[in-house]
């Protein structure tokens, strides 16, 4: 168990190293009603009429601020597949979305695969991420959300590095070290 802990606390350093390039992103705004328990079902929410107020990266160019998300107003739902359009580019959730929290509010997340769009060849993957309203049971929440997409990839801009990152690498191993050594 205690080298279980040893190698999770490991990777968790060296995750925190890790950094993905954003190549584009584009912030919408708009309003968004929970409905009652979004646990109780697949409908999570109504997702009024998204509208883009800042676009950068890739997106310089084709998409500008005042766009309309095409798919909006519509149901939000949780574990479907979903759909929007913007400009000729299509998003879409295949893995459904994710919900983070509770009554005091939900980080709804989705992992998105883009079609329609030039994408440069080092293109590694997409995220929507936004902030829900709070939720009560047989209840409806209306508020504003912001919505960010993100386009990505996971190569970072070479950059001078002055031993700092092999420095974290063997610090990192010598905790791991000293901890196995210190529970055997």
């Amino acid at each position: 168990m205690k080298q279980v802990i040893a190698v999770i606390t490991l990777s968790v350093a060296l995750a925190l190293s890790a950094q993905a390039n954003v190549i584009g992103d584009l912030t919408f705004t708009g309003e968004i009603t929970t409905l009652g328990n979004p646990f109780g079902s697949d409908r999570f929410a109504l997702l009024g009429r998204q509208t883009v107020t800042e676009e950068s990266g890739l997106f310089d160019g084709i998409v500008r601020v005042g766009d309309a998300l095409g798919g909006t107003p519509g149901t939000l739902t949780i574990q479907s597949n979903q759909t929007w359009t913007l400009d000729g580019a299509q998003f879409s959730t295949p893995l459904g979305i994710g919900l983070a929290g509770g009554s005091a509010g939900f980080l709804v997340t989705a992992n998105l695969s883009v079609t329609g769009l030039a994408l440069p060849s080092n293109y590694k993957g997409s995220w929507l991420y936004f902030y829900a309203p709070p939720w009560e049971e047989g209840t409806q929440h209306t508020g504003q959300i912001a919505m960010h997409l993100s386009l990505f990839n996971n190569i970072v801009p070479s950059t001078p590095d002055t031993g700092s990152t092999a420095l974290l690498f063997g610090t990192s191993l010598l905790g791991l070290f000293a901890t196995l050594r210190r529970c055997a």
